[in-house]
């Protein structure tokens, strides 16, 4: 049965600045995944028109079109902001998130050698955009 563990809801109440938001997604009033728009490199002029859209599905539920429905919502949330840039960093290893954000015109502008400390030698991260 998903659930939000503290880590995870930790992570939401820290994203869910008043200007931008959090999505939740339930099934069976049990949430399933959530998706949030926050800042990209906050305080930083240049990057004012520019969001940053994360997203997680629990496993069961992936692949049935929640996480299209999650970054549309997003996307959708973020043009009526006003940004013009979303950004999306994911590991180079997940090819169902890069299969998602190419549907929706996302292309890699970069890759980085950092990773997370429980993600094996040689994985990378990469930096989406869609403008």
């Amino acid at each position: 049965q998903p659930r939000l563990t503290f880590r995870s809801a930790r992570w939401l109440s820290f994203t869910s600045a008043p200007t931008y938001g959090v999505s939740v997604k339930t099934l069976d009033e049990r949430v399933i995944g959530y998706v949030a728009l926050s800042p990209y490199r906050k305080g930083r002029r240049a990057f004012s028109h520019t969001c940053e859209i994360s997203y997680y599905l629990f496993s069961g539920y992936r692949g049935r079109g929640f996480g299209k429905e999650l970054v549309r919502t997003a996307l959708s949330a973020a043009r009526e902001a006003g940004f013009e840039t979303a950004i999306a960093i994911i590991l180079g290893c997940n090819l169902r998130s890069i299969r998602l954000l190419e549907g929706f015109g996302f292309s890699v502008c970069g890759t980085s050698p950092t990773r997370p400390a429980w993600m094996a030698r040689g994985s990378t991260m990469s930096i989406w955009r869609l403008i």
